[in-house]
């Protein structure tokens, strides 16, 4: 079943990318909804990849008391062998303003059939405590235990911006993302551009704001060896990216940015 599991692997990562620049903290970040275009952007004859389209769909809303984000990507993967498949992911998340809390539900369909569903709820003890990831379903997974230093998504995309914006070039995080069992990864953060107000994209949420060029690596151990994956974006300081590159070694996808609309806050 390698072919399956390498398309759930590439859904996987586009949803890293986009938690990784939609999420809100003390950063004034706009609540919107983004549409990208998905496509291959290249592939080892190893991979046996042949084309990837697909659009990805995310909203991000400020909410009452906390941030509610909502993710769906559609991706149809072609073999080289003729073969393709289609798959459907759709994330749900809701994160509390103080960093602590996060509710997650996602379900990931392939050729229509639902082939795994998390759904749970993470907290931890305190900012820079140690923390616990419960899971409603599957109700026969284990707890997860995070370890001091976690964060989710929302306290990771604050604090890269807010380092950015002092000039910040590296950073590392220790981050749950909420895709599962094995949403925990050590993320080392590269700013590598800085763009000005001036140079901002033609575009009314985003003219005359400020950007960035980054590039982050996931790894699943901490303490060095090659990252899971590796993926740069350029995001904007009110947290909207417009376009990104997620590189698995074997394979990268492109996303590019085809619609953008402000949503008003929940309440």
């Amino acid at each position: 079943m390698a072919q399956p599991t390498l398309c759930r692997r590439i859904v996987a990562l586009v949803l890293g990318c986009q938690l990784a620049t939609t999420a809100a903290g003390a950063v004034s970040l706009q609540s919107h909804r983004a549409v990208y275009d998905l496509s291959l952007e290249s592939a080892e004859s190893a991979s046996g990849v042949a084309a990837l389209d697909g659009r990805l769909v995310a909203e991000w809303q400020d909410g009452c008391d906390g941030y509610v984000f909502n993710q769906r990507n559609v991706t149809r993967l072609h073999y080289q062998d003729g073969e393709e498949y289609l798959s459907d992911y759709r994330v749900a998340t809701w994160e509390a303003r103080d960093g602590l809390a996060m509710r997650f539900d996602v379900e990931d369909r392939l050729d229509g059939e639902p082939i795994e569903r998390f759904r749970g709820q993470a907290r931890l003890v305190a900012r820079g405590g140690a923390g616990e990831v419960v899971f409603n379903d599957p109700a026969e997974t284990r707890p997860l235990e995070l370890s001091p230093g976690t964060i989710f998504p929302s306290e990771l995309t604050e604090a890269v911006l807010r380092e950015a914006g002092r000039g910040t070039r590296y950073m590392h995080y220790r981050l749950f993302n909420g895709t599962g069992p094995e949403g925990v990864y050590e993320v080392s953060v590269f700013v590598t551009a800085l763009y000005a107000a001036a140079d901002a994209e033609v575009r009314p949420l985003l003219s005359g704001v400020a950007s960035w060029r980054l590039h982050l690596a996931y790894f699943t151990e901490p303490g060095g060896g090659l990252p899971e994956y590796e993926l740069g974006f350029r995001v904007y300081a009110n947290g909207i990216a417009t376009d990104f590159e997620i590189d698995h070694g074997y394979f990268a996808v492109r996303g590019t940015l085809v619609e953008l609309a402000p949503l008003p806050k929940i309440c």
